[in-house]
């Protein structure tokens, strides 16, 4: 399955989402939206082992912490954008980090980087980037393909507020706060100010 064609230009090009992706989520875990995430996943790894598969790794925010902790990592995006800031991190690394991790451009959807991992993650909720129940299905398969015997899979999901999945109604808004893009050095303001839904195909 290749999704490529249904990538929205937002994720696919270089850009505002990029530039500012590790400063977003920086800014969530200090709001207590990911607090945590990342010394959870290398408690994981600790217990599992590696290598440590991450899935949807993005600008390398979780991967790179795992292989400086000591463990190998493969990490995989569909954006070449985010995968460019990740490698850039990567250049400031010693060679014996870098030595430890793959970025690599692929559909969490269907993917072979070879097989043998102890843990699989999949953070900031990006399985449900996946719309459609085959989608999730055939990532979860192509996950358990490169898992070991007894490997671990581990993702983050957002759980909604119910009141907001029914079509109609007022829509939430929600301010975000202000992040400082580091690309530019402008300041950028964050807000959610409308979303559709789909309740039956939901």
């Amino acid at each position: 399955m290749d999704s490529r064609a249904d990538v929205p230009a937002f994720y696919e090009r270089p850009g505002l989402n990029s530039e500012t992706y590790d400063a977003r989520t920086a800014s969530d875990a200090e709001q207590g939206l990911l607090s945590g995430d990342v010394d959870f996943y290398l408690s994981l790894a600790g217990r599992t082992g590696g290598p440590v598969l991450d899935v949807g790794g993005g600008t390398g925010r979780v991967a790179l912490p795992l292989v400086r902790a000591g463990f190998d990592a493969v990490s995989l995006d569909l954006a070449p954008s985010m995968l460019a800031v990740a490698r850039a991190k990567l250049a400031s690394e010693g060679e014996v980090v870098a030595s430890r991790v793959r970025f690599i451009e692929a559909d969490m959807t269907e993917f072979d980087v070879g097989a043998g991992f102890g843990l699989a993650v999949i953070p900031f909720r990006g399985f449900q980037a996946l719309l459609e129940p085959a989608q999730q299905r055939s990532c979860l398969a192509s996950i358990h393909r490169h898992l070991r015997p007894g490997g671990v899979l581990a993702f983050h999901l957002f759980d909604p507020v119910l009141d907001h999945l029914g079509p109609g109604g007022p829509i939430p808004r929600a301010d975000r706060g202000v992040v400082r893009n580091p690309a530019s050095g402008n300041d950028v303001h964050i807000s959610v100010v409308g979303r559709e839904t789909d309740p039956c195909a939901r």
